[in-house]
């Protein structure tokens, strides 16, 4: 039912005079499919290692938080002791074998393990920090967090907007009917992504927080590609700025996910070790080309952001923030 979300990331939209909306119509088709093709890749739903096993998500109730972070600390530990006495060239520990045994039973206390390829922090990472605590707690904080990071654009948006139409001195009294409503509407561009990233953190694709993100960018920005398309073909302005937020809003999102996945980090690891080496860990950037290439979208955006701020994107001919296409107030 959260995929019906997807409209409030736009409002009406206006070709030729006829209300197509064809920017909400495909960015919805495009999130339930970018779900649906991959569903594969949801860890949450591979089964636990036993026959007929639940789904890892069906153990992940609110109070199992706690329970996975132990986790995740008690096999780092493991693992800590396992490579120091591989480094010394000693043998392991009495029982230490057994013990990693016992890290990766879940839930706490039964017999059933991990699925495959999913470690008790990957785990960790699924239920998010623990001042998140259930989905609709982190979903309100992921909200706030995309809403406080979407600030800075927001603000250079509505400033530009205002210079294209002749300065705050040129608004006439209508102005004060009408941009209220286009503050309400930016508001929820920015807040109802991250909402609905925190809501279905343990239903998207991937390990890590940037990768889960993706789903719903890419949507936005499928829906905003289509905008495009029509508006290239009826000869209608505003391209460049359309671009412009899907690049942020993926930027956003992407950044969102990081600082979640570095505050469960810092829930599971002990107070001198360093947040970074873990995170290259899991997110298995190791290697500098894999960090290069983790990089390399990020990169990429900020310089597309960084182009359209110093004029190259072209100016709108009409305010992208108007949610129902009306007419610029006059001075």
């Amino acid at each position: 039912m959260w995929v019906f979300a997807v409209p409030l990331f736009s409002w009406s939209e206006s070709y030729a005079g006829l209300w197509l909306p064809v920017k909400v119509t495909v960015g919805a088709l495009a999130f339930w499919w970018l779900l649906r093709l991959s569903r594969p890749r949801v860890i949450s739903l591979w089964p636990l290692e036993r026959p007929g096993g639940p789904s890892l998500l069906a153990t992940l109730g609110p109070d199992r938080t706690g329970p996975a972070h132990d986790l995740a600390r008690r096999f780092l530990d493991l693992r800590r002791r396992g490579r120091t006495s591989d480094s010394q060239s000693q043998s392991a520990p009495d029982g230490l074998e057994k013990d990693f045994g016992k890290a990766v039973r879940w839930p706490p206390g039964s017999a059933t393990r991990l699925p495959r390829d999913v470690s008790p922090i990957h785990l960790a990472l699924l239920t998010g920090p623990k001042t998140g605590g259930s989905p609709s707690a982190l979903a309100l904080r992921l909200g706030l967090m995309t809403t406080f990071l979407g600030v800075i654009p927001m603000v250079y948006l509505w400033w530009r907007d205002l210079l294209i139409a002749g300065g705050p001195a040129n608004l006439s009294w209508e102005a004060g009917l009408l941009y209220p409503s286009y503050l309400i509407w930016d508001l929820l561009f920015w807040f109802v992504p991250g909402y609905l990233l925190g809501l279905l953190w343990r239903e998207l694709p991937g390990r890590t927080g940037p990768v889960k993100s993706l789903p719903i960018s890419g949507a936005y920005a499928l829906g905003a590609g289509a905008h495009l398309a029509m508006a290239a073909l009826l000869d209608l302005g505003g391209a460049a700025e359309t671009t412009l937020r899907a690049l942020l809003l993926f930027a956003v999102l992407t950044m969102a996910g990081l600082i979640v996945d570095v505050r469960t980090i810092r829930d599971v690891i002990p107070p001198w070790s360093r947040v970074g080496r873990h995170l290259l860990e899991v997110y298995r950037l190791e290697s500098i080309p894999a960090q290069a290439t983790f990089l390399l979208a990020q990169l990429a955006a900020v310089l597309a952001i960084i182009q359209f701020f110093r004029g190259q994107g072209g100016e709108p001919q009409y305010p992208s923030i108007d949610p129902f296409n009306m007419p610029r107030p006059q001075g």
